[in-house]
């Protein structure tokens, strides 16, 4: 890995480029809610079956207010962090939503590249740089100073600074990494914002799961 100077200032140089791929520094710092419907499949092991499932997310950036809602047989189940704390709403009643289930909430903020961007604590340190898929990336970490356990490696694109994939760091210094999770069909979801809506995770060459960003809307 590069010296802490030097790979914080690469990064940063390469944190700028990505951005630039997400429709520019601009663009990105003046939205102030982001919505979308997010589709996951989950490919069963051994085996020709697929598990399906779909939540709404409305996210408040500039508060760090978040909620989801699933549907469910017995109706909706609503996971929100607001103003008034942190819920759970399922059958019409309301209880505290738990605090891993809330910290899992809140790692949308860290996971998802809009309020990631947004973030000005979150570090970007250069690894190295590699091919992916035929294609030259530079390999950034991004971490959170105040919580070193959110840390994920981007696979940005040397020339448009896309993120062509991300895993958490592996061993090896990132050789080795666990999962990867392609981005892909970067398309305009309004107020210049540019975002991948199709996610593929591939563990050990096999596609394990993907998801499909519906009805994006931004604000």
């Amino acid at each position: 890995m590069a010296q802490t100077s030097e790979g914080l200032q690469k990064g940063a140089e390469i944190r700028t480029r990505m951005a630039k791929a997400f429709g520019g520094e601009k663009a990105v710092k003046q939205l102030r809610q982001f919505n979308y419907t997010l589709v996951r499949t989950t490919y069963v092991p051994n085996s020709d079956s697929t598990i399906t499932s779909a939540a709404v997310y409305t996210i408040d950036l500039r508060n760090r207010y978040i909620s989801t809602s699933t549907q469910t047989p017995e109706g909706p189940v609503i996971k929100k962090i607001g103003k008034d704390g942190a819920w759970l709403i399922e059958q019409g009643q309301r209880k505290p939503l738990p605090q891993e289930e809330q910290a899992a909430l809140e790692r949308t903020f860290f996971y998802n590249f809009i309020p990631m961007l947004q973030d000005e604590q979150l570090q970007f340190r250069y690894v190295r740089s590699t091919i992916y898929n035929d294609r030259g990336v530079d390999i950034v970490r991004v971490t959170d100073p105040e919580n070193p356990a959110l840390s994920l490696d981007l696979f940005v694109d040397e020339e448009n600074g896309q993120v062509l994939t991300s895993s958490k760091p592996g061993t090896d210094e990132g050789i080795v990494y666990p999962y990867y999770a392609d981005e892909l069909e970067y398309v305009p979801v309004g107020k210049g914002i540019i975002f991948p809506l199709v996610y593929k995770i591939y563990v050990r060459g096999s596609l394990t799961s993907e998801g499909l960003f519906k009805n994006v809307q931004v604000k």
